[in-house]
């Protein structure tokens, strides 16, 4: 049987999204989960895509949700290389953060009005040339074709919020990990070269750039401030962030250390790995934790902890 609310998880595949399905799931809300081709309901799942805007107006009139997380996106690593300024590249983003956005804000206003959204942006909204700390008030200068179809998104959200008066709030999201982060970002690759250094199956890590720092939090103290920030009275833009800057070498030597390693043995530099020029961007959380009592659960040091632990277990 249905619980009395329902929420869409859009991405629900992805870190954020997994994260946030499980916390929903454990306080007995029901949740319909979108991924890239598929919207599963209970033990029902049918093809979808959030780019055929039929297929959005039918799911939001026929489940007219309480509440919608837009958690899709396109990205990569600033190790990889797939974030190449191609046409192709540019395409596949806009589809993610802009067409897939206007679809489900499209339909919202016109069969379930009274729907919360929630849509996900990010620090690649700024490009550090205002300075390293940065809140809802600082001028965007988007980073790459995924800052800029995310700035894209979010202004859609303040025009369907402004124009349409729906409750649309958008979530300025700093980096978060957890043991779900694919294979190719940073936190995965050094657990698990962390985890195969101590088992003898390798020597070393080489990482594009160890002084390099960045806002860092944990994955389920920003999901909790999607609900919080669904909740508040009014919708708005909110930053999410922890508010302080720790550096690559800080987040492998505590790693490291989990496995009972010092990460200066094993891990070398190597700047040509780098896809994107490091930039220093330090969140300021301070209009959400004036306006709710979010704050992160979770120091740094605990969140490694953290991660190692669910990492190893992830592995039984």
């Amino acid at each position: 049987m249905y619980s009395s609310r329902t929420v869409i998880i859009i991405g629900v595949n992805g870190q954020d999204g997994r994260v946030l399905a499980e916390s929903f799931n454990s306080s007995g809300v029901e949740v319909v989960g979108v991924s890239r081709n598929r919207v599963t309901r209970g033990n029902s799942s049918r093809k979808f895509s959030v780019l055929d805007c039929e297929d959005v107006g039918l799911l939001i009139s026929t489940i007219m949700p309480d509440e919608i997380y837009y958690l899709a996106a396109h990205h990569s690593s600033s190790e990889g290389r797939t974030e190449l300024q191609s046409p192709e590249e540019f395409s596949h983003c806009y589809d993610v953060h802009v067409r897939g956005v206007l679809n489900v804000l499209w339909a919202v206003s016109h069969y379930s009005p009274r729907s919360r959204v929630f849509y996900a942006a990010t620090s690649l909204l700024y490009d550090g040339s205002n300075g390293p700390v940065q809140n809802e008030e600082t001028r965007f200068n988007p980073v790459g074709f995924y800052g800029l179809t995310k700035a894209q998104g979010l202004e859609l959200c303040r025009f369907f919020r402004r124009e349409r008066g729906l409750f649309v709030c958008s979530g300025i999201l700093y980096s978060h990990e957890s043991v779900f982060r694919p294979s190719g970002f940073l936190s995965k690759k050094i657990l698990k070269s962390a985890h195969e250094i101590a088992l003898g199956k390798k020597d070393k890590l080489v990482l594009g750039g160890l002084s390099i720092r960045n806002d860092w939090g944990f994955a389920s103290d920003y999901t909790d401030a999607f609900r919080i920030i669904n909740s508040l009275p009014e919708p708005d833009d909110f930053v999410v962030a922890t508010g302080e800057s720790h550096s690559v070498a800080e987040f492998a030597e505590l790693v490291f250390q989990c496995f009972g390693l010092r990460a200066v043995d094993h891990v070398r530099e190597d700047p040509s790995l780098l896809s994107r020029t490091p930039v220093l961007r330090i969140g300021d959380s301070s209009k959400l934790r004036s306006l709710s009592d979010w704050k992160p659960k979770y120091t740094f040091r605990q969140m490694i902890e953290r991660l190692v632990a669910d990492y190893l277990a992830s592995l039984d």
